[in-house]
């Protein structure tokens, strides 16, 4: 039998008192990420809560440090705004860095670079991801337990590799 201490307790009162039983301790284990791209949103969550920041600020945090850059042929995506850092930052899409202020026309523009989402990432770009992302939660003083292994991260990814894989054949069979 499972259940909570209340509910063993009455079902015990009741049961034969001749009956023996042999009781273990049940303890909930923590969800664990069931891909690679949970965790990493996982990772995030953590962070923003111990440092008091919002999640999107962290994620574009991680991915620009850490992620890659989107691209329009040889050339990387930049999008022109009068919308303030601060502001880009703590908006989920789309994962931005702030690499330019200009003045033009007595206006401050902020010039960004483009960031893919993590969805669309490889096996390889995904480990280099995750991978500086564990090492912002140490930093931050997320507790080990919540850190997947380096042996957990590697099924993690190589699932997510697999994943890929799989959608990318899948896509490349859909332009035939």
């Amino acid at each position: 039998m499972t259940g909570k201490t209340d509910d063993i307790v009455v079902f015990l009162l009741r049961a034969p008192k001749e009956q023996v039983w042999d009781l273990s301790e049940h303890t909930e284990k923590k969800s664990r990420s069931k891909n690679a791209n949970s965790y990493f949103h996982r990772l995030c969550r953590l962070i923003a809560e111990a440092q008091g920041l919002s999640e999107p600020f962290v994620k574009n945090e991680m991915i620009s440090d850490y992620g890659q850059v989107s691209m329009i042929g040889d050339d990387v995506e930049v999008y022109k705004t009068i919308t303030p850092e601060h502001i880009m930052m703590n908006r989920e899409l789309p994962h931005v860095k702030c690499f330019r202020i200009t003045i033009e026309n007595n206006k401050t523009i902020f010039w960004y670079r483009i960031y893919r989402g993590s969805h669309t990432y490889d096996s390889k770009e995904m480990a280099r991801l995750i991978d500086g992302t564990i090492q912002e939660a140490r930093n931050c003083g997320i507790q080990e337990e919540e850190i997947l292994s380096p042996n957990e991260v590697a099924k993690l990814i190589a699932k997510w590799g697999d994943a890929y894989e799989q959608t990318k054949s899948k896509d490349a069979a859909g332009a035939d």
